[in-house]
């Protein structure tokens, strides 16, 4: 019987041992230079329930160029790219890993400055990326687009297979001048869109 008690408290006290780590999130993604984070970190016994470790956790970032990885769990965005690091239960070997994503928009680009068109006509392959501190264009990072003066022309938006690009065609409807609009957040650029009447665009070709 004092056998059997034994094992028991065996079982029970190996049951009340560290097993895991569970972060919180798996993959943090940060967006803009110093924005913040925290990962959290829940310790697991062997039946997967948390547990209180009066140890500490130790940090290990693979990356810190692309973010500050604190102590106690804080994250602050340095430049883009993708830090994978590695919580350690101090004095165990109790460990996970996880994953820091960081997203610097800086800039947006075009395709095209200007376009020519007269009414009725379209250019069917303007295009915007929004681009990072890196120079790369980032995937999922599309922009919005918007007609200065839509009675001058207007503007639709078209598919486009790269993730990192979004496509629109502009249409003109009358003689004038505007600019469309691409914008992420508080990045912008413009394409200038000049509608010719069809009698200055035939003068204008004549020799």
């Amino acid at each position: 019987m004092i056998r059997s008690a034994l094992i028991a408290l065996i079982a029970l006290a190996a049951c009340k041992s560290p097993a895991s780590l569970e972060l919180e999130p798996a993959v943090l993604l940060l967006e803009g230079a110093g924005s913040k984070g925290r990962i959290t970190v829940t310790i697991l016994d062997r039946d997967g329930r948390p547990m209180a470790d009066g140890r500490g956790l130790a940090w290990l970032p693979t990356n810190p160029e692309v973010a500050t990885l604190h102590q106690d769990g804080e994250v602050i965005a340095k430049s883009t790219g993708t830090s994978m690091y590695e919580v350690e239960l101090v004095g165990t070997e109790v460990r996970a890993q996880g994953k820091i994503e960081v997203r610097i928009p800086v800039a947006v680009g075009v395709s095209a400055e200007e376009v020519i068109l007269e009414p009725g006509q379209s250019a069917p392959d303007v295009t915007a990326q929004v681009f990072a501190d890196t120079g790369a264009p980032i995937p999922g990072f599309l922009t919005a687009w918007k007609i200065e003066d839509q009675k001058v022309a207007k503007i639709e938006q078209l598919p486009d297979a790269n993730p990192a690009r979004s496509r629109v065609r502009i249409t003109a409807l009358q003689p004038g001048e505007t600019y469309a609009t691409a914008s992420y957040e508080e990045l912008a650029a413009d394409v200038r869109v000049v509608v010719s009447a069809p009698e200055a665009a035939a003068a204008g070709d004549a020799p």
